[in-house]
């Protein structure tokens, strides 16, 4: 999972591996879902080969992108 997010005119880059925990929270798959109506095509932001991109704003009102990856594709685990 990637998860991109700005601070204070920063951004920051989260992937796999050791992360402080205090710059971060956690969000839900059900907030998620909701944040970007059902992965609802009005909210596709852009698709690539290893999966698409949907704009989300979450219950306190970020905006989000989210990523969701094909697993499908070898290339991708």
């Amino acid at each position: 999972m990637l998860i991109r997010k700005k601070l204070k005119k920063q951004e920051m880059v989260v992937s796999a591996g050791i992360v402080d925990m205090n710059n971060y929270r956690l969000v839900s798959y059900h907030e998620i879902v909701r944040a970007t109506a059902k992965f609802s095509e009005s909210n596709l932001l852009g698709a690539g080969s290893f999966g698409k991109v949907y704009k989300g704003q979450l219950i306190d009102g970020m905006v989000v992108a989210i990523k969701v990856l094909n697993m499908q594709l070898e290339q991708s685990h």
